[in-house]
């Protein structure tokens, strides 16, 4: 059930969580598991309807990287407070989608890549042309094809 007023057509919505949205037959998933999510934590990020559900089990919907080194903390719950404390606690592809990760930046990447990193990482600021999403790519297909019901 949710709680406030009726969701656009293609809006998929569990438990409060906006979930993708499904416009002909093309879909745009606004979460990623990132693999930073313990169920079982009580500082996880609750709806305030149900106090019992922790939100977040089918991902985050993960914020820009522009100015990426102003905006500390980090993660969903703050559980990093530098940008090399994310290197450990952020999943990297299937393996990384459970709690805790296996596969992350920390012992994915050598300590010169992590270093490289960071520097990129540090370099994201508003002067920083935007790379092509997930979400433009989405958003120029549905322009291509007729409009939404």
């Amino acid at each position: 059930m949710q709680n406030g007023p009726a969701l656009d057509p293609g809006v998929s919505n569990t438990n409060n969580e906006f979930k993708s949205f499904t416009c002909n037959k093309l879909t745009f998933n606004y979460l990623e598991k990132v693999g930073t999510f313990d169920p079982n934590d009580p500082i996880e990020i609750r709806d305030n309807a149900t106090a019992a559900i922790a939100l977040g089990a089918d991902g985050f919907n993960v914020p820009t990287l522009l100015g990426i080194n102003d905006s500390a903390p980090y993660l969903h719950r703050g559980q990093a407070q530098t940008l090399q404390q994310v290197f450990p606690l952020h999943g990297l592809g299937p393996n990384g989608q459970v709690f805790p990760p296996k596969t992350t930046i920390a012992n994915t990447l050598t300590a010169q890549q992590q270093s490289d990193l960071l520097v990129f990482l540090k370099s994201i600021d508003g002067t920083t042309v935007p790379f092509r999403s997930e979400g433009d790519d989405f958003r120029d297909a549905i322009r291509l094809q007729a409009p939404c019901p």
